[in-house]
């Protein structure tokens, strides 16, 4: 999941991952960011902890503590 806008929509359109953002945006920009691992993350009123796996598709997502088999 992308909080944000993406680009090169053609390329990853092959890419076996469902994909959601905000939208598209034509211009490219590569900002210096820095960022933190192992965070709790809140996004959509539901929380991504570290080791959580997420399942998605286009019919919507799933995060869960626990392996799906």
């Amino acid at each position: 999941m992308v909080n944000g806008y993406i680009r090169d929509t053609f390329q990853i359109t092959d890419i076996p991952v469902a994909l959601y953002a905000l939208g598209t945006c034509s211009r490219k920009a590569i900002p210096v960011t820095s960022g933190e691992r192992g965070v709790r993350l809140s996004f959509g009123g539901i929380e991504f902890n570290q080791g959580d796996y997420l399942y998605a598709d286009t019919d919507g997502v799933i995060v869960t503590a626990n392996k799906i088999v």
